[in-house]
């Protein structure tokens, strides 16, 4: 790991400051962090990660490689991390969530650092709960809150790790007095005193357990949502170090007398902005008690203050080797000299460094995000504007740092009250910026952090004075910058005040792109039968104001015939916060009005998008928008492969009902855009298009854009070419061609050419087409796994399943090929061997019952089974037919544990799928138990199966010796099939 002089790391910034112009790919953009966090050990001798990189894992950094150690891999165990720390230096504690049933339990990792070389071993907690406290000064116990019963009772237990993986919650470990109804714990440490929430109808109770107390007693009661009452310390016997705005608008460290329940006095108080944290030295050993620091965001940016003079002093040393980087403390131990600091900026995502006070050195340990270049991201600055009402309002301005196209975004918050934007990196702010559009976030009158004052003043102000703060703000942004176009944009509150800054400048805005907004107040009132208790309505009153006329006119959806501008409406079907209906119904107003207006639904997606492709998708779509509504030119200083990503993104999401509706029309321009730009895939995907049945079915075109897409070196196109060349689709070509093709397609890294490669090869056919006797051909076909280079395990895992599928089905064709001699054939059945583990043998199949195939429960589970006999089956009523066989004649010396290996093959009248692929059979390889019956059938499961004709079900010997065969007539299908 090297080490870096602090005041050195200035020569790197300046680096960073002339770099070139550089594209954001928003597939790395929009993702997880690959270091989430770091926890440092107590001794500080070791650091814990939260690792994201591919899969989900835990981790140990290793100081003399620079790496980080996996420990748990949660993927591989289908968890999700919740959270973690040290337990003491040699033990890890994790929480984590089943991804199959959802529920939460405890694991502790115990660790042996042995000579560079580190061992561990896991042991899981079967309960739900959670830790309250390592409690690192007492002698291996910790406290931890059992959650039990419907009613999800919680009582803290005073365990060793031990006893909690033993689950030993008897009565002699309970943690002194139960409190009822609590439903969070909180320890602090330097009083032993426990600290408790409890929730009422009327307020939120803080209670505290002091130590050697024999009952719980009642410190505070948070009666208002605009209230803060947040215990820091206990800094005597009777007071308490809080963080409220009781007695001060602006959240503040104020001591709290526990005994008479009054405010004593305030310990520090920030002129402008509310408190977000605090740190108090208790003066433990008669000590006097210190505010070591106090947090809020000054000007957008996270700001500690600091008390101490060493403090100050390691503070400024930090802040003069990142300048204009947010610096924090993330983790420290008991060594005061070492400590893991996190370094980010509005332009930064973030990067770990290890600090050493003693040699004022610091050490990276990881940037956040591996694969993402800091110098192609746009720093925000912070303007103060004063409005007319004399409210000081704070902005935050993004602009390009590379290449400007003369459009200001206008992004409102979310909430509105409660809310705000700050300086912190912003993927979806720096994607925009990355595009050439400047970006204004207004703090207007509601947004937090500014004193309860200004929060109020926000209240019942939707479509007034929070328009008008905006609005201020916009006319000064404009008198100092020449921009060509202005737009609204935003999500939820911003959704709103996107439309209503439309509709209330008319002539300032030229198009409005509104995310799961909220659009007809008065429905907030009546939406839901099962929403409108008395609770529901006081909520929706605090933010909106109470129910009144005036309320319609400030409605967008009372107001469409005023929308004048291009809008882009966004809604997630399954939203739960604005609903969906408020959407549905701002969509038909605009329709009604004959506005311009798109609209886009996403898919099991509620109040904004929880998955990152989900992200992209919305940045990509948002920017087609505007490049189309504003008549923005090509964005050439983005890199043409990169844009081309996002079009076959939008493409493949319309074509194939991926999170939107299905849309052909709009994929199709999407992949049109993205072959505009180069890519070959997209090429791919037109001719696919073209290829299927339809009013745009061009087989001509097809086989072109095939042909011009294999030019350009996607070995998907070859491989088609070759597939639909044989089934008669596209001309014929020799079957030396079809080799050619099918080569070119492995060479090209086509993940299954090399299967067909070595089907040709056996079949007995060369590169010259000639017969050929298949030397090698088995080799390629007993490779288990394709040379093509995969990102993750899961997708690995996902193609060598696919493979094995494929290779069973390429398999029968090959046992059953004339061209194969005795050789041959007992290489084949060598291959079935060794990619299928079988023996194989010979043995005779007995038809013992066929016809319609239903599935019932035996003691083995879920089972087909033959419901009635019949060898003719109407379309509209039967989907699954078959046989039922008994395999007979084994040989003596093969047991019936043992598997056969046989081929089942199925062939019917032409069926042509929606993509046009046509298919006349189906066979397969497969290894049925030699135990009982068994059941092979067909099962359609799409209307294009559904031909009638005469099908027939073959039962073949790997050889291809038929061992049994049934017909079945199937009669016509007119669309009304019940199944």
């Amino acid at each position: 790991m090297k080490a870096i002089g602090l005041f050195a790391i200035l020569a790197i910034t300046a680096v960073l400051s002339v770099a070139e112009a550089k594209s954001i790919d928003p597939e790395l953009l929009f993702d997880n962090p690959n270091i989430v966090s770091l926890e440092m050990s107590p001794d500080s001798e070791q650091i814990a990660a939260h690792i994201l990189d591919g899969t989900e894992s835990l981790g140990i950094f290793d100081y003399e490689t620079s790496k980080f150690l996996g420990l748990i891999n949660f993927n591989r165990k289908k968890m999700k991390l919740v959270g973690y720390g040290w337990v003491d230096n040699d033990t890890l504690h994790f929480n984590y969530k089943s991804t199959s049933n959802g529920h939460s339990k405890h694991a502790f990792v115990d660790l042996v650092f042995n000579g560079g070389k580190t061992e561990f071993d896991v042991r899981y907690v079967d309960q739900e709960g959670y830790i309250v406290d390592y409690l690192p000064a007492s002698d291996g116990q910790l406290l931890f809150s059992a959650v039990s019963g419907r009613a999800r009772e919680q009582r803290v237990y005073l365990l060793t790790v031990d006893q909690l993986i033993e689950q030993d919650f008897n009565r002699k470990n309970r943690f002194r007095r139960h409190l009822e109804d609590a439903f969070y714990y909180v320890w602090d440490d330097a009083s032993e005193s426990l600290i408790a929430l409890s929730n009422t109808d009327e307020a939120i109770d803080i209670w505290l357990l002091r130590k050697r107390a024999d009952d719980w007693q009642k410190v505070y009661a948070i009666k208002d949502s605009v209230e803060e009452f947040v215990p820091v310390a206990m800094l005597n016997s009777s007071i308490m170090a809080v963080l409220s705005n009781k007695i001060t608008d602006k959240v503040s460290l104020v001591a709290f007398d526990i005994e008479s329940g009054e405010f004593e006095s305030i310990l520090y108080q920030h002129k402008q902005y509310d408190l977000i944290d605090a740190d108090v030295d208790t003066g433990t050993g008669g000590r006097e008690s210190k505010i070591k620091s106090v947090t809020f965001y000054d000007h957008g940016k996270r700001s500690d203050r600091y008390f101490q003079s060493h403090d100050i002093s390691e503070n400024e040393r930090l802040k003069k080797a990142f300048p204009g980087k947010d610096v924090a403390i993330v983790s420290q131990g008991t060594d005061v000299q070492k400590k893991v600091v996190f370094v980010s900026s509005s332009a930064d995502p973030g990067a770990f460094y290890l600090y050493d006070g003693k040699s004022l050195e610091a050490k990276l340990i990881s940037n956040r995000f591996l694969d993402l270049d800091i110098s192609i991201f746009s720093e925000s600055e912070v303007l103060i504007s004063g409005t007319k009402e004399g409210s000081r309002i704070e902005s935050i301005l993004t602009k390009p740092r590379f290449q400007s196209n003369g459009v200001l975004l206008v992004m409102p918050h979310g909430g509105p009250v409660g809310v705000r934007d700050d300086m912190h990196f912003d993927p979806r702010v720096q994607y925009l910026v990355g595009r050439g559009y400047s970006v204004l976030q207004v703090n207007f009158r509601g947004s937090a952090g500014f004193g309860k004052a200004f929060v109020s003043s926000g209240r019942g102000q939707w479509g007034k004075a929070i328009e008008r703060d905006i609005s201020w703000v916009v006319d000064q942004v404009r008198s100092k910058s020449d921009f060509k176009n202005i737009c609204s944009i935003g999500s939820s509150y911003g959704g709103y005040s996107a439309l209503m800054l439309a509709i209330d400048n008319p002539g300032v805005y030229d198009c409005a792109v509104a995310m799961y907004g909220v659009f007809d107040l008065p429905l907030l009132f009546n939406s839901s039968n099962l929403r409108m208790d008395d609770d529901y309505l006081e909520a929706v009153e605090k933010v909106v104001g109470p129910l009144s006329e005036d309320m319609k006119e400030r409605s967008p959806f009372r107001l469409a015939d005023k929308v004048n501008v291009p809008v882009l409406l966004l809604a997630g079907k399954e939203d739960m916060v604005s609903g969906f209906e408020q959407s549905n119904r701002m969509k038909y107003a605009l329709r009604r009005a004959g506005a311009d207006m798109e609209f886009l639904a996403y898919n099991g997606v509620g109040h904004g998008h929880q998955l990152w492709i989900g992200e992209r998708h919305q940045a990509a779509l948002v920017n087609d928008f505007l490049m189309r509504k504003l008549g923005l030119p090509e964005q050439d200083f983005v890199d043409a492969s990169i844009r081309a990503k996002e079009y076959l993104l939008l493409a493949d999401t319309f074509r194939f009902g991926r999170l939107v509706d299905e849309d052909l029309s709009r994929a199709v321009a999407f992949y049109q855009m993205a072959a505009d730009l180069g890519s070959a895939r997209a090429v791919y995907d037109l001719a696919e298009y073209y290829r299927r049945p339809g009013d745009d079915n061009d087989l001509e075109l097809s086989q072109h854009l095939y042909e011009q897409a294999a030019t350009q070196g996607f070995g998907a196109a070859s491989y088609r070419l070759a597939q639909l060349s044989e089934d008669g689709i596209f001309k014929k070509r020799s079957d030396a061609e079809l080799l050619a093709l099918y080569s070119q397609s492995d060479e090209l890294g086509y993940e299954y050419a090399f299967l067909d490669v070595a089907r040709l090869k056996c079949l007995g056919i060369d590169e010259s087409g000639g017969h050929w006797d298949g030397s090698n051909c088995l080799e390629l076909l007993a490779q288990k796994h394709p040379t093509v280079k995969l990102d993750k395990k899961q997708d690995a895992d996902v193609l060598a399943a696919e493979i094995l599928k494929r290779k069973r089905t390429i398999l029968a064709e090959i046992a059953s090929s004339p061209h194969l001699n005795a050789q041959s054939l007992m290489a084949v059945k060598e291959v079935l061997k060794d990619s299928f583990s079988v023996n194989l043998f010979d043995f005779s199949v007995e038809l013992e019952d066929y016809g319609d195939v239903s599935t019932g429960f035996n003691r083995r589970g879920k089972s087909p089974y033959i419901a009635s006999t019949l060898d003719s089956l109407d379309l509209n009523q039967h989907s699954k037919f078959g046989v039922k066989i008994r395999i007979e004649d084994l040989p003596e010396d093969i047991s019936e544990e043992s598997k056969a290996a046989m081929v089942v093959k199925w062939s019917f009248p032409p069926q042509t799928d929606k993509y046009g692929n046509i298919y006349t059979h189906d066979q397969n390889v497969v290894f049925p138990s030699l135990k009982g019956g068994r059941i092979y059938y067909y099962q359609i499961q799409s209307d294009w199966e559904r031909v009638p004709g005469i099908w027939k079900i073959e039962i073949l010997a790997v050889d291809g010796t038929r061992l049994a065969a049934k017909e079945f007539v199937l009669g016509s299908f007119d669309g009304t099939a019940s199944d």
